[in-house]
């Protein structure tokens, strides 16, 4: 809004370009991927590449290469939109906190894993010539790019911002501070002393668990170490007796310790509180701990998958039968058992013909064909359509002729089904889920009724409960979290309430309900309602 109007007319001209740039690489991207949409992802990996460009000496347009910075590499249109590259912070975000477009470019996803959370001149050492090299790709990158890869980066940044008020440090944590006095103008009415509300680092929350040894974690070592959710309580639990003198002294003691010493930390001494002594009475109290989680319930996510289906006729061959639908597969990209399922007999036996003649893995002989072009009745190749099994795709009200499949699953209503032989009762029951597509769900919203009329799984079926992802149930005396759905399978996953992320534990439902499953609640503050 400040800006004048010579400024706003330039911005304009550059939205406008932007967009005319999105439309040219949406068309290109669909004739290089037939059937697939570009995101936002691949927006962002376009431009990036479109960056690295870099004239060779007679300057002909055809002649343009686009180079990795760090391998020296040219990256390819059809490579740029495959999982072998990767959009990478040049400078690590974990170190920066910057996601934006000027800290991004574009590399082999091997080559992102090897620099990890390092800088460009970290990863590749100054001073050599593979570092002299990358400084020169660089050279043709955004002027705010390009100080990124030398060796006085980390210095630029502080500069940089010490300029615009503050160190680096000090702007990452302005965000934090304010949810600090934020958190505080909440709990003044409740402590009625402000004095006694104290920011307490995270760091220091670390240093006193560990010195205090009070991490219950129950998979220390392994990579669901501080998955359960309980170690925010353990965390209170230290802040609550971490006052003001204690985080005073840890200060100033952590401060003379480190200049120059490096780990300081071993030998700070911090005396343990009485109340927090007896491990047996908190481990119980820890192990009462019901975590508790925000239902959502709401039906607005996403209904369809992305990509597009041609419907095949009912009056269709009988081969077909087996199949519900067709789509386009980039030739380039068609895997070796997709090649029996391509709808066009004539152009299936001639493909088959042509990488007879080719020799290597079929990934090397289909990329060959590709780049050579695979001409029949006398046009070339790009794309092929190939038979698919989805019994999820619906027909489109407005084209019968197409189809998308319905995305992922809404919610599990759970049926107890009366078993019969010979069409009678045997007096045993079996328990099936019916496993609701968002599709289904918002097509019947607050019509249960026309919902269990379609998918109920028996006339005389009865309806037990309705379970969404995150519910909690019980089940084997203990409560546990819907963390997923296996609907092939008649599952759910199942894991611990306080540790959601720990494996996948799918149990069939029969099972579950023969085992007295439960739906239960917990409130806000951890009590269950069974």
């Amino acid at each position: 809004m400040k800006n004048g109007k010579k400024a706003i007319a330039e911005i304009n001209k550059i939205i406008a370009q932007n967009q005319k740039n999105n439309e040219v690489w949406k068309e290109e991207f669909s004739e290089l991927l037939p059937g697939s949409t570009m995101g936002y992802n691949d927006i962002i990996k376009r431009k990036l590449w479109e960056e690295l460009a870099e004239s060779n000496l007679d300057g002909s347009p055809s002649s343009i290469t686009r180079t990795d910075v760090y391998t020296g590499k040219n990256i390819s249109l059809r490579q740029l939109y495959s999982e072998e590259i990767e959009i990478e912070h040049i400078l690590p975000f974990s170190r920066t906190y910057d996601n934006s477009i000027a800290n991004k470019t574009i590399t082999f996803s091997a080559e992102n894993r090897k620099k990890g959370n390092r800088a460009p001149f970290e990863y590749i050492v100054s001073g050599t010539q593979a570092f002299d090299e990358m400084i020169n790709r660089a050279s043709h990158l955004p002027a705010n790019k390009r100080w990124k890869f030398n060796k006085d980066a980390w210095e630029t940044l502080e500069r940089i911002c010490a300029k615009s008020g503050g160190s680096f440090l000090d702007r990452q944590l302005v965000d934090t501070q304010y949810l600090s006095r934020v958190t505080a103008q909440y709990l003044n009415p409740i402590v009625r002393k402000s004095s006694n509300i104290i920011p307490v680092n995270g760091k220091v929350t670390a240093l006193l668990r560990n010195k205090w040894r009070l991490d219950f974690s129950k998979q220390k070592g392994t990579e669901f170490e501080r998955s359960d959710n309980r170690h925010h309580a353990v965390d209170a639990l230290i802040v609550a007796f971490a006052d003001r003198g204690m985080v005073q002294r840890i200060s100033t003691e952590t401060a003379k310790e480190q200049e120059g010493k490096g780990i300081y930390s071993d030998k700070l001494w911090v005396p343990k509180p009485e109340a927090l002594k007896d491990k047996e009475k908190l481990l119980k109290i820890y192990d009462d701990i019901v975590v508790s989680y925000k239902p959502d319930h709401g039906l607005n996510k996403k209904l369809f998958e992305e990509t597009a289906y041609g419907i095949l006729p009912d009056d269709r061959p009988k081969e077909e039968l087996k199949y519900h639908g067709v789509m386009k597969r980039a030739l380039s990209t068609i895997k070796e058992s997709e090649i029996e399922r391509i709808r066009d007999p004539y152009l299936k036996e001639k493909l088959l013909e042509t990488l007879e003649t080719l020799s290597g893995k079929f990934d090397n002989k289909i990329k060959e064909l590709s780049e050579k072009g695979f001409i029949f009745n006398n046009k070339k190749v790009r794309s092929v359509r190939i038979y698919v099994k989805n019994q999820s795709i619906q027909a489109i009200p407005s084209a019968d002729y197409k189809g998308y499949s319905v995305d992922s699953i809404a919610f599990c209503d759970i049926w107890k089904v009366p078993v019969n032989k010979k069409g009678k009762f045997t007096g045993k029951f079996k328990y099936e889920g019916s496993f609701i597509k968002y599709f289904d769900a918002m097509k019947y919203k607050d019509d249960d009724e026309s919902l269990f009329k379609e998918h109920k799984p028996h006339p005389a079926a009865k309806y037990l409960m309705r379970l969404f992802k995150d519910d909690a149930v019980f089940l084997d005396g203990e409560i546990k979290k819907v963390a997923g759905y296996s609907a092939t399978q008649n599952k759910l996953d199942l894991r611990p309430l306080n540790n959601p992320n720990s494996v996948r534990n799918f149990i069939s439902i029969n099972v579950c309900c023969e085992k007295g499953l439960r739906k239960i609640t917990v409130s806000p503050d951890g009590r269950v309602r069974k």
